[in-house]
């Protein structure tokens, strides 16, 4: 007689409630991440220590994701820690030698906190495809939705005394507090929506595209537009490298963007020396817009670069005697250096210039060889093969368009730059995991019986 199988076990009680917490946990973290994400711009208003509501969603989401990181499984990895760790040391070895070392201890706390959230997104996303695609999708939703903030102050449906616009002048600053720093937010959110796979529809992409490209231009950040057509361009290199790529080509590419950087850098020091008891050749340039569309931008050219040169003339004698170990983290308020009106300038509008002053040569060091870092993340990604939404390939040009952006303002702070470096590093780590099979099975040897024989005809 023929044996009936047992009945499959059922799993015990426990086992479901765990299963669920577990399912749970893991969506928990995703879902706060979104709302950090979603609330990137969100810095007004402000706290102790230029701390802001998405602060606080971002601790929450750390402390969820600490609960949920073990349960994978995986190896906890800290992407450019040897960097970030020498740019920390610095930090201290300046603070220490400072005048105020509560307010450098209080800012080498917030940039722990910026690190230590580039760690949970990194660790968090780095093997989940969906995961990323859907925080993708929730910062350009976000992002289309902060750009109606300057979008309709500028058609007046807004009226500009509203607190939460922020205006500056003629220039929306939304809820971030600043033109700059939102034009910032806004050129790394059309990168984004260039590497998200939503919208699908081409006509939706190009209509969200022209919005936040609206949005940016009316926030006057010629800095964000420079940074803009920068990263583009660096995308079309890519392109171009892609179709032919030698080990030759690579590296004639990012030879050809560092150089670029150089000249970019070398350049502006040699207008700070020729500018000086000169008139600035901006200024034609700039009055001859003045009342025309290109007024807003393109108008404020001599004024904005003037006042830059100024401020960096400013910073470098009054601290350039302290480089060597740095004034301390957060202290350039205590050189004391005042703008043409009598205000206290708050800012060197550098950030190479600013991490010098403040952390001296090893800080100087350590923060160009995380750039580095992150230009070699870039590149990964502009060589990788498949569609440019599979390889989420226009995070690298957010990434250019912001090191570039950090020549004309201090960006190393903003809270969204430290979401984009961890999600540069998700995508090209996930689209080196996803080239590795490939290119195993391309080196993979011929079996025996597909090879041809020794003595066959050709």
């Amino acid at each position: 007689m023929r044996r009936s199988s047992p009945p499959p076990a059922e799993r015990p009680a426990t086992g479901r409630i765990r299963a669920l917490f577990s399912f749970r946990a893991g969506h928990l973290h995703l879902f706060v991440l979104g709302l950090a994400v979603a609330a990137l711009p969100l810095l007004v208003p402000k706290g102790p220590g230029n701390t802001a509501p998405v602060d606080a969603l971002a601790i929450v989401y750390l402390l969820v994701a600490m609960v949920a990181l073990p349960r994978t499984g995986r190896r906890l990895v800290r992407p450019a820690g040897p960097a970030l760790l020498l740019f920390l040391a610095a930090g201290v070895i300046a603070t220490l030698a400072s005048e105020d070392v509560g307010l450098g201890i209080l800012t080498l706390l917030i940039e722990i906190y910026l690190i230590l959230l580039f760690f949970g997104v990194s660790n968090d996303l780095a093997d989940d495809r969906r995961g990323l695609d859907r925080i993708l999708v929730v910062w350009v939703l976000a992002a289309l939705a902060w750009t109606c903030l300057p979008i309709l102050v500028a058609v007046h449906v807004l009226p500009q005394e509203l607190p939460v616009v922020g205006v500056q002048g003629s220039r929306p600053a939304g809820t971030s507090g600043n033109p700059n720093l939102l034009g910032s937010y806004l050129v790394t959110s059309f990168f984004v929506l260039l590497a998200s796979p939503w919208p699908r529809a081409r006509p939706l992409r190009l209509l969200a595209a022209g919005w936040l490209l609206w949005g940016i231009w009316l926030t006057g950040s010629n800095g964000g537009i420079s940074g803009l057509l920068i990263g583009l361009a660096v995308l079309g290199i890519g392109a171009l490298f892609r179709r032919g790529r030698t080990r030759e080509q690579m590296q004639g590419l990012v030879g050809a963007l560092l150089l670029l950087v150089v000249l970019l850098v070398v350049g502006s020091g040699a207008l700070i020396e020729w500018q000086a008891g000169r008139p600035s050749p901006f200024r034609v340039f700039s009055d001859e817009r003045q009342g025309s569309p290109l007024g807003s931008t393109l108008g404020r050219t001599d004024r904005g670069l003037e006042d830059r040169l100024e401020i960096w003339r400013q910073t470098w004698e009054a601290a350039s005697p302290h480089v060597a170990l740095g004034i301390g983290p957060g202290q350039f308020v205590s050189l004391n250096l005042l703008n043409p009106k009598g205000v206290a300038r708050s800012s060197t509008h550098n950030d190479y210039l600013s991490v010098t002053i403040e952390r001296g040569v090893l800080g100087l060091v350590a923060y160009l060889a995380f750039c580095l870092i992150l230009v070699r993340w870039s590149g990964r990604l502009l060589v990788a093969g498949g569609s440019g939404r599979a390889t989420h390939r226009a995070l690298a040009g957010a990434v250019w368009a912001n090191l570039i952006f950090g020549l004309a303002h201090e960006t190393y702070h903003f809270r969204h730059m430290w979401m984009l470096f961890a999600l540069v590093w998700v995508a090209a780590h996930q689209a080196e995991a996803a080239a590795e099979p490939a290119d195993q099975e391309a080196a993979a040897p011929v079996p025996p019986s597909r090879r041809e024989p020794t003595g066959a005809a050709t």
